[in-house]
């Protein structure tokens, strides 16, 4: 996706207002026995059918796609829905392998772009995905400065249900009891850092056993470098004009990795950590933040009552370049193997419905595509608010950078390379060379 200095976030014509199209720490769902599968690819003419929707497991509470399916259901009582969840650590290999094994979901949830390990338009490459160009409402569902995430070679594959901004999620109480303010500054928060190591907690809780946490942390910090210094820069490294070895923001990125690490800013035991860790260390107290989309905010606090939660934008070496990343996200496909195409891409048409989006982005906590303007924001849920004047300025977003690189393995090269960083046996350069290499042979095809 090219990044835009004037509208980062989806803007959306009258016709997208009319039809607005989840998390790195959400998902959903119940598994229910399958019924009908006969191998007609119609949901019509032979009784109730059952479609399988995949997605993550949530991290806390049912997630939004339970309450879809149900909401689906209840509108069309010939369809019902089996809504399969798998741990977030494992998601995008089961997806894969069931993909390219013969019992693919009828329809799943996937990353938009190219650049993640479920990214959706990686997988309609494949041939692995259907289009939806056949549909009326498609169109309509994909604003339009998100079209490079959902369309390739002039076909729709997938549609977004929501607008995801990548953030810290702060323990609101934690910060209070510790006389703190989330910082503005890079040097205020490596002072932070050393603050809470002497009272025995941190600023950070990051799973350094899960490489896509911690290349969501360094994406979030490299908004406020690399994309506030040059908002092309992805357009660039494609047109092979940059490098991330040769680039200066991108060595600062991965050089304040290690200062933080030196800081003390990351939790005992990071390096072997996972999610359940981290929410743990979280709702206790002991670390002030994680990394993970806003969304998660509003679960973490719905499961943790007495404590307040928020979101914090990670900030760049000054105020002026701090940057929230805000992306489109929670995208749905149908799989280009599915026996039940017309219910499969029914159910899909649902969940772009206007009414759908705002009851799906209230239950993520993500913010609905329904409700957002060019001009800015609409209402935000309280565990947001915090970053509504960012919400309100354009200049300050930016989407989540890795979203348009050539393939998810330049998005793994950067999470094993913090993994190193972490534990001391690789260097910044190192990673960056690591990058380059990835996203040369995702290029190549």
């Amino acid at each position: 996706m090219t990044t835009s200095k004037s509208s980062p976030l989806p803007s959306r014509g009258p016709a997208g207002r009319r039809r607005a199209a989840a998390a790195v720490l959400a998902g959903v769902v119940l598994a229910t026995t399958a019924a009908c599968s006969s191998g007609d690819k119609s949901a019509s003419g032979s009784g109730p059918v059952t479609i399988r929707f995949a997605t993550e497991t949530p991290t806390n509470g049912d997630g939004p796609y339970r309450a879809l399916a149900k909401a689906f259901e209840a509108a069309n009582p010939d369809i019902k829905v089996e809504v399969v969840e798998t741990p977030l650590d494992s998601y995008a290999n089961v997806l894969r392998t069931q993909l390219r094994g013969g019992n693919a979901p009828d329809v799943f949830y996937g990353s938009p772009g190219t650049g993640n390990t479920n990214a959706l338009l990686t997988l309609a490459d494949a041939g692995l995905v259907e289009s939806l160009s056949d549909q009326a409402w498609a169109a309509d569902a994909v604003p339009a400065s998100s079209k490079k995430l959902f369309e390739k070679d002039g076909k729709i594959y997938a549609v977004p249900l929501d607008l995801s901004p990548s953030t810290e999620i702060i323990n609101q109480s934690a910060y209070q009891a510790a006389g703190l303010q989330p910082a503005t500054t890079m040097d205020e928060l490596l002072q932070q850092c050393a603050t809470l190591k002497k009272a025995g907690k941190s600023l950070f809780a990051v799973a350094g056993s899960n490489p896509g946490n911690l290349s969501l942390m360094a994406m979030e910090f490299a908004s406020s470098s690399v994309y506030a210094a040059d908002p092309e820069w992805n357009t660039e490294r494609a047109d092979k004009k940059v490098t991330f070895a040769g680039s200066a923001e991108w060595k600062q990125v991965l050089d304040d990795v290690v200062a933080m690490k030196d800081a003390g800013c990351f939790q005992e035991g990071v390096a072997g950590a996972g999610f359940a860790e981290i929410t743990q260390a979280l709702t206790s107290g002991s670390s002030l933040g994680i990394f993970a989309p806003g969304g998660a905010a509003v679960e973490i606090a719905a499961s943790t009552p007495g404590q307040e939660f928020a979101v914090a934008v990670p900030p760049g070496k000054t105020a002026d370049d701090t940057r929230l990343t805000v992306t489109t996200s929670n995208a749905i496909a149908v799989s280009a193997e599915s026996e039940h195409l017309e219910a499969a891409k029914k159910f899909v048409e649902f969940a772009t419905q206007p009414a759908q989006q705002d009851a799906f982005a209230k239950i993520s906590g993500n913010l609905s595509l329904t409700s957002l303007s060019d001009e800015g924001s609409a209402a935000v849920s309280p565990q947001l608010a915090n970053i509504s004047p960012f919400l309100a300025d354009q200049e300050k977003q930016t989407p989540l950078g890795y979203i348009t690189w050539s393939s998810g393995a330049v998005t793994d090269a950067v999470g094993t390379g913090v993994q190193g960083l972490l534990t001391g046996q690789t260097t910044p350069a190192d990673v960056l060379k690591a990058m380059d290499a990835a996203y040369d042979a995702g290029a190549q095809g």
